[in-house]
């Protein structure tokens, strides 16, 4: 019995081994694992051990770079890629030598490269700060030589030394105290100088580099223009296809899933992304590594610019504005970080009030983007940090939904005019919102759109109520979503008494914006059509909820019809149904065709009621029966 007695405590003192030490390991997490208060960046530590005496002192380092605000990095250099290297601000190498001088087998593919082939290619290495510390078992002159090949090495590929290298017996742990209090005297402080950007004469935040990407911190106050991105929702892109068959004065219809009910015609602000294109060549002109990660540093009652840590590809990316008109402001701030003093002279000049006609000519007109000026004015080397904060923040792209909340739960609609410019040295730019689109129908690659939802001045009527709708181009997209609310209300035996659309383009062929959605809606008629009333050649299945749609088409004839051109033929059916009939009068569209609407109202108005027609127009807009939504 006394053999299985033995047998039996055997295995619970082996329990409770196990438990002591996995409770142990629990409450002693590795130093990744610790959350850091501050963020001075990364510190690599690389390990050349053969017997995990090095191994052990880099342990030791790594849990007090936590108390100094580093992320450490232990690497062993076996795992050493040259790329990564060569990145690094700063680097601490712990090696040990075998007894036989050799250095350890895990660090010799290293120090071939350090030492050979790295020379041989004249690598530069000015960039890299760095620290060595060696061990051994003996300690005779021959026995420390790979700590010191490595400093020396280093040395001669330009790198600095930040404190001298010692070399020590493998169990002298005072040897080892003393170099790294020497270390964390010095590593901070030339941190907080090298990667944190002073940003002299500027309000501009300091800027810490190679930092982890973590949350940002929610305590953060962030600037008014990022507020809306920040608590945007994410919406996948499910389809997208041409309004217009004209190449040159494109539209695209897009529909996004979304997780949220909406209101029918509201808007919703969409915040685009600039071109990977576009961000490279910044990237490219000013030598900024996209996958470099930064983080703003707090500084009480300051406010962010928008949430970080991220990437420099990220911030470029999703937050500056690199495709409008570069404002003044900008010209000045960027001014300043000219090295050539005559590019600088003649940006200051562009800046001022005595160069505002140099300023249109030489920006304006061309539409110069910060692209642009950064790729004419070469000396001008701007800090990643500086430039972000100097950068205006994209804004949202309004767009009034063009599908029901009804009928499309989960998805919305908008119609999107793909804007383009002819500069004054010919060059065609594209919008960026509408850009961004584009390039997603062209590529068949739907992004994620980051968007938000606003309310609109555009809402239906009660019932009954008759309806007048006013559009040109794209500005029909409200219209599509009344009318499919219109089609819902339908199949619930509620009907609206009088619906009409006036709708115009420049052409029919190319340019009629949802033509086949239009035709389902119209009510069918045997009556002859009055004049510029469209019939589609088949009626549609309906549900028929427009009982008119009138039609102009500029340039389908010698001499050009536009919509008010319309109204006024029908000047006094439109006054009966709002004099007398107490109609709704809807107008989306450009701001041209807007106007010249308006001033037709305004004209029938006058016939009717003489000095009190402009009592009458304010009286329709008091009510919300007159409502207007322009653009450009």
């Amino acid at each position: 019995m006394a053999w299985l007695f033995a047998v039996i405590a055997t295995i619970i003192i082996g329990l409770c081994s196990w438990w002591y030490l996995k409770n142990k390991k629990n409450q002693n997490p590795s130093p990744q694992s610790e959350p850091l208060t501050e963020t001075l960046g990364h510190l690599h530590i690389y390990v050349g051990s053969q017997t995990g005496h090095a191994e052990k002192l880099a342990n030791i380092l790594a849990c007090e770079a936590i108390k100094y605000s580093f992320s450490p990095h232990i690497v062993s250099l076996d795992n050493f890629q040259i790329r990564d290297f060569k990145k690094h601000d700063f680097c601490v190498i712990i090696c040990s030598t075998q007894e036989d001088g050799a250095p350890p087998s895990n660090a010799s593919q290293f120090l071939k490269w350090i030492t050979k082939v790295a020379k041989a290619s004249n690598e530069n290495l000015s960039q890299l700060s760095y620290a060595v510390f060696g061990l051994s078992k003996k300690l005779d002159a021959n026995n420390h030589a790979t700590a010191r090949k490595i400093s020396d090495s280093l040395l001669k590929l330009g790198a600095n030394q930040l404190i001298k290298t010692v070399e020590s017996h493998e169990d002298d742990v005072e040897e080892f105290d003393k170099w790294k209090e020497q270390l964390w005297q010095i590593l901070p402080g030339i941190v907080k100088k090298t990667r944190i950007s002073p940003f002299a004469d500027f309000e501009f935040l300091e800027v810490a580099h190679h930092v982890n990407l973590t949350k940002p911190n929610p305590l953060i106050v962030y600037e008014e223009s990022s507020k809306a991105l920040i608590t945007s929702m994410e919406c996948p892109v499910s389809k997208i296809k041409e309004l217009k068959r004209d190449p040159e004065n494109s539209a695209l219809h897009v529909e996004m899933k979304i997780e949220r009910e909406y209101e029918t015609a509201c808007n919703f602000g969409i915040f685009p992304e600039n071109d990977e294109e576009i961000v490279r060549e910044l990237a490219a002109l000013q030598d900024y590594d996209l996958e470099l990660t930064f983080q703003f540093l707090p500084i009480q009652g300051k406010k962010h610019p928008f949430p970080t840590p991220l990437t420099v590809g990220e911030a470029l990316t999703k937050y500056c504005d690199l495709t409008s008109l570069i404002r003044k402001k900008i010209i000045k701030n960027i001014s300043k970080f000219a090295s050539d003093p005559e590019e600088q002279k003649e940006l200051e000049f562009l800046a001022s009030l005595k160069g505002k006609d140099e300023y249109r000519r030489i920006i304006e007109e061309p539409m110069i983007t910060v692209v642009d000026l950064l790729r004419k004015y070469s000396s001008v080397k701007i800090p990643i940090g500086a430039l972000v904060q100097i950068l205006d923040r994209i804004q949202a792209r309004y767009y009034t939904v063009a599908s029901s909340s009804k009928l499309h739960k989960n998805t919305i609609h908008i119609a999107v005019d793909v804007a383009r410019h002819r500069t004054s040295e010919g060059k065609i730019r594209t919008g960026l919102c509408s850009g961004y689109f584009e390039k997603m129908h062209v590529t068949g690659l739907y992004k994620p759109v980051r968007g938000f939802f606003k309310t609109s001045a555009f809402k239906l009527p009660p019932v009954p109520t008759p309806i007048i709708m006013i559009c040109n181009g794209c500005g029909v997209a409200p219209f599509r979503g009344f009318l499919q609310e219109l089609q819902y209300f339908a199949s619930e035996g509620v009907g609206y008494p009088e619906t009409i659309l006036y709708f115009g383009s420049r052409n029919k062929s190319r340019e009629f914006v949802y033509k086949r959605d239009l035709e389902n809606f119209i009510i069918p008629s045997d009556s002859p059509a009055s004049e510029f009333e469209y019939r589609p050649e088949k009626w549609g299945e309906g549900p028929h909820v427009l009982h008119s749609l009138f039609v102009a088409f500029s340039r389908d004839q010698a001499h050009k019809i536009y919509v008010q051109d319309i109204i006024f033929t029908q000047h006094d059916k439109i006054w009966d149904l709002l004099a007398n009939k107490g109609a709704y009068l809807y107008i989306c569209g450009s701001t041209l065709m807007g106007k010249g609407v308006s001033d037709m109202l305004k004209t029938i108005a006058n016939e009717h009621l003489g000095e009190d027609s402009t009592e009458f127009i304010s009286k329709l807009t008091n009510e919300g029966r007159f409502r207007v939504e322009f653009w450009g």
